[in-house]
């Protein structure tokens, strides 16, 4: 989680970074996967949820680096708005 909370901090004026777990026995909990509220992959092991709580991204380890999905869904980071590069 931590590594995950680096990579969004630029992003944070629009993104929060939490760790959880599913509820065990609750709808999409590792006793349900699949059921409503699962992520798309049961085995994923990070998702990015808008605030109306659909999961617009789930991923393993090996999935697109969040950097780019986090550009992809809400623009331009922090960083990049300071120090736009001049082309």
């Amino acid at each position: 989680m931590a590594a995950l909370g680096r990579v969004a901090e630029p992003w944070a004026d629009r993104v929060t970074a939490v760790a959880a777990l599913p509820e065990r026995g609750g709808p999409g909990g590792p006793d349900n996967p699949g059921k409503p509220g699962a992520p798309p992959d049961p085995a994923a092991e990070n998702v990015l949820v808008r605030p109306d709580g659909h999961v617009v991204w789930a991923a393993t380890a090996r999935a697109a680096p969040l950097s780019r999905v986090l550009r992809r869904w809400f623009g331009a980071s922090r960083h990049e708005y300071e120090n736009p590069s001049r082309g």
